[in-house]
């Protein structure tokens, strides 16, 4: 049996140092996975849609750089996303920082893909 463990997106809030901390610590403890999720939007609130589970003003770590940063400090854990939103990014910046995340922490990496699971989502307003 692996082990995955989610990355707090939030843990930016105790500074890079506190990344590389819990980075090292998930490696030490013996997980074999680092993932995070990915919400480059927030769900700003808008007229005729429900809103969404988050403070649309909670700032998170963004997936593809938290990774690839902690790829940079970890070697035996795979890295991945647990959902990456296709339709907020534009292709080609999802595949440059992926490649060499995985690549950078030995390891590798696995990523999963979504168009997005709100209603309206994923369409340009």
């Amino acid at each position: 049996m692996k082990l995955a463990v989610e990355f707090p997106s939030v843990s930016y809030r105790e500074g890079p140092d506190a990344v590389v901390r819990l980075a090292h610590a998930i490696e030490r403890i013996g997980y074999d996975h680092i993932h995070i999720f990915d919400h480059v939007v927030m769900g700003i609130p808008m007229e005729g849609r429900p809103p969404g589970p988050y403070n649309p003003a909670m700032p998170i770590l963004e997936a593809l750089m938290a990774l690839s940063y902690i790829a940079a400090v970890t070697r035996t854990v795979t890295l991945g996303t647990e959902v990456l939103v296709l339709p907020q990014r534009q292709p080609a910046l999802v595949a440059v920082p992926a490649a060499p995340a995985g690549a950078a922490c030995g390891a590798g990496g696995v990523m999963a893909w979504a168009r997005g699971r709100r209603r309206g989502g994923a369409r340009a307003r």
